[in-house]
């Protein structure tokens, strides 16, 4: 059955007044922090509008249902992007379409510091011990395609903090649904990410205090920490299209546990299905706003930059490799 465009058009109503709520801001009340990077050149292009645009084995990253309209047997990805404060941030995928709409994949987020040395109260300038931190997330994707409209999948993912001598370690989940509208190629999107028990580094540590002239000591557990837990609904599809040129748009709404409501808004305009340009800007965000790239494709290649400036810091590229076999 032909969607009418009128229904279209009361779908992107009702995201905008999703979008246009007050939520209160509770800063620093998630950890693994990680978790919300954006991964892949063309999601940091794109101001983070890709969860309504990837349906390769970066849907891992985004959007688990659309591994479901994977178009190759065989996807595969991998990703690197300058962080902030002299991080690295390496992602990689690969997924697999198993046949009756079934499809599968498997993840990897690596953010690392390089080496710091490590100090003390007496050693301040250095002990000649070296440490770094890392964050690590490794998932396992499902999707299934129940009809030539409709997919869910789930991720399910291992999480990893580790900084010098402690580490903490959790699971998380996320679950997303891709839905063809029936409209030219419009789709709605919907995605939760990093659902989870609360995360906790083991150990202890020593508590220091002076109660008038006594010193106390005490030894004390690590607190606990939720995980950043978001929902994204979004819009995404082709408001411009030739032989020559396809220009696509996309629309989302951010909701994270942790802040106020955001908006991601990205274009991409497809030249011969060869090289795009990529756009986006991304609102209510403290460091980032807008962003730029491009991407160039070979036969199955295909190879993408990513830009994203920032407020405070230096900005920061993206870098993607994937291929389609």
């Amino acid at each position: 059955m032909r969607v009418k465009s009128k229904h279209c058009t009361y779908c992107l109503a009702f995201l905008l007044t999703l979008m246009s709520g007050q939520t209160i801001d509770k800063v620093g009340t998630a950890g693994a922090l990680f978790l919300r990077i954006p991964v892949g050149a063309g999601a940091m292009a794109m101001g983070s509008a890709y969860t309504g645009i990837v349906t390769d084995a970066d849907a891992a990253f985004w959007n688990p249902a659309a591994l479901g309209f994977q178009e190759s047997k065989y996807s595969l990805s991998t990703h690197y992007s300058t962080w902030l404060l002299d991080l690295d941030h390496q992602a990689a995928a690969a997924s697999m379409k198993l046949g009756n709409g079934f499809s599968v994949g498997i993840s990897e987020v690596v953010l690392r510091s390089p080496l710091m040395e490590v100090t003390t109260t007496d050693e301040q300038s250095g002990t000649g011990e070296f440490f770094t931190y890392q964050d690590l997330a490794l998932g396992l994707s499902l999707a299934k395609r129940f009809t030539d409209r409709f997919a869910a999948g789930a991720t399910v993912k291992i999480v990893n903090q580790s900084v010098y001598t402690v580490a903490a370690n959790g699971i998380a989940f996320d679950v997303g649904t891709w839905y063809w509208m029936g409209y030219k190629d419009l789709r709605l999107v919907m995605s939760m990410r990093n659902f989870g028990p609360d995360m906790r580094f083991g150990g202890s540590y020593f508590d220091t205090r002076k109660k008038g002239s006594v010193l106390i000591q005490e030894e004390l557990s690590y607190g606990s920490y939720p995980l950043p837990l978001s929902f994204v609904v979004g819009l995404a599809g082709s408001v411009f299209s030739t032989n020559v040129l396809d220009i696509i748009v996309s629309l989302e709404g951010n909701y994270p546990n942790d802040y106020s409501q955001r908006i991601h808004a990205g274009a991409k305009v497809d030249f011969l299905e060869k090289f795009s340009l990529l756009f986006g800007y991304a609102m209510n965000y403290e460091q980032e706003s807008f962003g730029l790239g491009f991407s160039v494709r070979l036969k199955n290649l295909e190879v993408q930059y990513g830009y994203r400036p920032m407020e405070l810091f230096e900005g920061v590229s993206s870098f993607s490799l994937s291929a389609d076999l």
